[in-house]
């Protein structure tokens, strides 16, 4: 009974409303998707703008990690993005599109190609707030999910101001 009623106020929660977040992520060091310059447990921090509906949301985030291990000339790395996330009670899901500026001390920077990732997770309400816990899988040619493999996964962890 407490979860069905854990899902039906995090679904009229969520419905019509906003919400800004911040968060983080612990990239891996993909071993198929080799242009990004993620080494195993570099660190990256979200900002996020959430519209949501009664099925899901538009996330329009941007990460910076001030700190890389990937490629070893990496100064820093923004990225922007827009993700689809769907929600069906506290369990949530969706595809986003990414672009990453990599500032290399070498080169002096350069935008990546457009890349996509795919998410699972959990978004758990907490009164006027929401934490979320998610898994992502970023790849960059569509005909390689099939190389997918467990050790190139990121997980995220963000808190939501809900208004």
């Amino acid at each position: 009974v407490t979860l069905a009623l854990m899902n039906l106020s995090a679904s009229a929660a969520d419905s019509g409303s906003s919400a800004l977040s911040v968060g983080a992520r612990l990239h891996s060091q993909h071993s198929v998707f080799t242009e990004l310059p993620y080494g195993d447990n570099d660190l990256s921090y979200m900002l996020a703008w959430e519209g949501h509906e009664e099925d899901g949301y538009w996330q329009v985030a941007v990460d910076y990690a001030p700190d890389v291990s990937g490629i070893p000339t990496t100064d820093y790395v923004i990225t922007p993005q827009l993700n689809l996330i769907w929600n069906d009670g506290m369990f949530i899901g969706g595809i986003g599109g990414l672009q990453s500026y990599v500032s290399d001390n070498v080169t002096g920077g350069d935008w990546t190609d457009l890349y996509w990732q795919f998410t699972l997770g959990l978004r758990i309400p907490l009164g006027g707030l929401a934490l979320a816990v998610q898994t992502y899988y970023t790849f960059d040619q569509w005909d390689e999910l099939s190389d997918f493999e467990g050790k190139d996964l990121d997980y995220g962890a963000s808190i939501g101001y809900v208004f």
